[in-house]
């Protein structure tokens, strides 16, 4: 344990209550992005997600979320709001694991 001077103890102490408990927002006036985003797209896409597999999940846990972020994100597709995309996910029994599969299908709606 390094020994402290009690001034350098002081100034710790002093850094710390000055801090508090919870970091404080960043306050800025610029904007977040450089160019001026467009206004919409007018085009709508459609996203269908199929899951093959051998013991089919409830319908509650059958979630295509991460797949539609990773097509925005990718940029196969501008947005996931509903606006632009039209989503839906369904899922299909296979008989033996080596079928198992997620199948991805975007189209131009």
């Amino acid at each position: 344990m390094p020994q402290w001077t009690q001034q350098q103890y002081n100034d710790y102490q002093a850094r710390r209550k000055a801090q508090g408990p919870k970091p404080e927002r960043i306050v800025r006036n610029e904007p977040v992005a450089k160019v001026a985003g467009e206004e919409g797209y007018c085009q709508r896409f459609s996203v269908r997600i199929t899951s093959y597999r051998v013991r089919l999940l409830d319908p509650d846990n059958l979630c295509g979320k991460y797949f539609v972020d990773c097509l925005r994100y990718s940029g196969i597709i501008p947005d996931d709001t509903a606006t632009v995309v039209d989503y839906s996910i369904r899922q299909e029994k296979v008989r033996t694991k080596a079928e198992e599969a997620t199948l991805i299908e975007v189209s131009v709606a």
